[in-house]
């Protein structure tokens, strides 16, 4: 006795195309999801960097006043 018909298969079918090309796709969006979170912590480290370098509580200013004054020649 048998508990399915002879004719009926396993797995259905299915387009080994379609499949592949599915999971380039998701590679492309994990990649380009890497690349943002990336981008989006570099951006996040710089903006913390410029903070600080601007921040008042640093005993000197890390970056030089700018003067319009001109020295004399003679």
């Amino acid at each position: 006795m048998t508990t399915r018909s002879a004719n009926q298969e396993l797995l259905p079918e299915s387009d080994p195309n379609l499949i592949i090309r599915a999971g380039n796709a998701e590679k492309r969006k994990a990649k380009l999801l890497a690349e943002s979170e990336a981008r989006v912590k570099t951006n996040i480290a710089n903006a913390e960097t410029r903070k600080s370098l601007n921040s008042p509580t640093t005993s000197e200013s890390l970056h030089p006043p700018k003067t319009n004054i001109c020295s004399p020649l003679w």
